[in-house]
């Protein structure tokens, strides 16, 4: 959960879940008080449908603490993205390049992989770290044109 101030007694709430994400726009109130979450305004044009749609996610995840599954599904690429990102702060940390590769990829996959394919794993760590440094410089923007 990430909590972004937005001026005033305003706030956006931004709930993260496995590359699934629900925003909530919170006003009148600080989320260091007792509050009541509820999507009343849903995105312009949203109909009944789309407003139950997001009350069930905000009910799902107070009773479960995560979001549903079936609603609000990862973005597309969404875990290359997160891959590249950690890779990137891993390298910006001066974490070893095996350690950072064994949490990415995982005790077993290393273990298995990393003495045949060292190279192979090498240069896809490698590939992430240099397209992490594009992104946070700025790259991202060509994305979304």
């Amino acid at each position: 959960m990430h909590v972004v101030p937005a001026g005033g007694a305003h706030q956006d709430v931004l709930f993260l879940d496995s590359g699934r994400r629900l925003q909530i726009s919170l006003s009148g109130a600080s989320l260091e008080d007792r509050v009541c979450l509820s999507p009343l305004a849903a995105p312009a044009g949203a109909g009944v449908t789309r407003r139950a749609e997001l009350v069930l996610a905000l009910d799902h995840l107070v009773a479960h603490g995560r979001l549903p599954r079936r609603m609000h599904r990862p973005e597309a690429g969404a875990h290359r993205l997160l891959f590249i990102l950690l890779a990137r702060d891993g390298a910006q940390s001066r974490v070893p390049l095996r350690d950072t590769a064994l949490v990415l990829f995982g005790e077993t996959r290393m273990r298995d992989q990393w003495k045949e394919n060292r190279r192979a794993m090498r240069a896809q760590m490698h590939r992430a770290v240099v397209r992490g440094d594009w992104l946070v410089a700025g790259g991202y923007r060509t994305l979304l044109s």
